[in-house]
């Protein structure tokens, strides 16, 4: 059961890892992407949930349904402004930036348990540092350079969904997290309409495809695996095994739409990496020495 949980959850981090190359797939704005991404699945979703945990949807208090909607509010910041960063970049830039996230948490946990910040997550954010400065050494800092204006909106991203998980961590706990996302789907598709651009678009059977599968395939099967495979995998070795949507989705971009990895950005991705791994190693070590000090005492 344990081997097939990995597995599962190496396609998830797969498929999770391609949605990003979408953003240039489909030919229509951001927005115009996230909000028919997060409609369509928002139903796909709604229907699994209503056939398989029809009690799912409940709400207990109103003041629940103002953090969800807050939560569904970062959540969707989080993915336009991840899709626009690959949009003006590449996929390898917007999921590198992105996986600056762990860091983030690191140092926006704070804010919610009271604790002062560490002396190690100020060397993991200057290995995250380090390596961002690499990935935009080749291009250089200009206003015109699509690479540093896709950094700035994947580490905006990031920003975006360190608090979603936040939130969702410490208010969220007592609902199931694909009712969560279901919610989540549902406030993104309200608010990318504002910046969206009623233009004519390019529909097609091609396009239509596939944003099908970038619902379905790309965002309700991988998000499904991850809390199936949370029963009988540790939450370290999930965390470790969905760092390697870098990997995939540098690779897929590779291969599918024909992205050059430099080597500046593989150094730089590597420290990012490296830091991100450490994090999710520390996370779960101290997890079970607080266990293990209750079981104690």
């Amino acid at each position: 059961m344990k081997n097939r949980g990995i597995l599962l959850l190496h396609l998830a981090a797969l498929l999770l890892g391609g949605s990003g190359l979408f953003s240039k797939l489909i030919e229509w704005p951001a927005a115009t992407i996230i909000f028919s991404r997060s409609l369509l699945s928002f139903l796909l979703l709604a229907v699994t949930i209503f056939f398989f945990s029809r009690n799912s949807f409940k709400v207990h208090a109103v003041k629940d349904l103002l953090i969800i909607l807050l939560s569904g509010i970062l959540f969707g910041g989080h993915l336009l402004t991840y899709f626009s960063s690959i949009q003006a970049s590449t996929v390898s830039i917007g999921i590198v930036a992105l996986f600056t996230f762990p860091v983030i948490t690191a140092f926006a946990e704070t804010l919610f348990t009271k604790e002062k910040v560490r002396m190690k997550d100020v060397l993991t954010a200057f290995l995250v540092f380090t390596g961002v400065l690499i990935m935009v050494s080749e291009e250089g800092f200009t206003l015109e350079n699509g690479m540093l204006a896709g950094i700035g909106l994947g580490l905006i991203s990031a920003f975006f969904y360190a608090f979603r998980n936040l939130v969702q961590k410490y208010y969220l706990q007592k609902y199931s997290a694909l009712s969560i996302l279901c919610y989540q789907l549902l406030v993104t598709a309200f608010i990318s309409i504002p910046f969206m651009e009623f233009e004519p678009l390019k529909i097609s059977s091609n396009e239509i495809g596939l944003l099908f599968i970038l619902s379905l395939v790309c965002t309700v099967i991988p998000h499904s695996l991850i809390i199936y495979s949370l029963k009988t995998v540790k939450a370290k070795t999930v965390s470790i095994i969905l760092g390697l949507m870098v990997v995939y989705a540098m690779l897929l971009a590779h291969v599918i739409l024909d992205e050059v990895i430099t080597l500046p950005l593989v150094f730089g991705g590597l420290l990012v990496f490296s830091a991100t791994l450490f994090e999710s190693f520390y996370l779960n070590w101290n997890e079970r020495k607080t266990k293990k000090v209750k079981v104690n005492t």
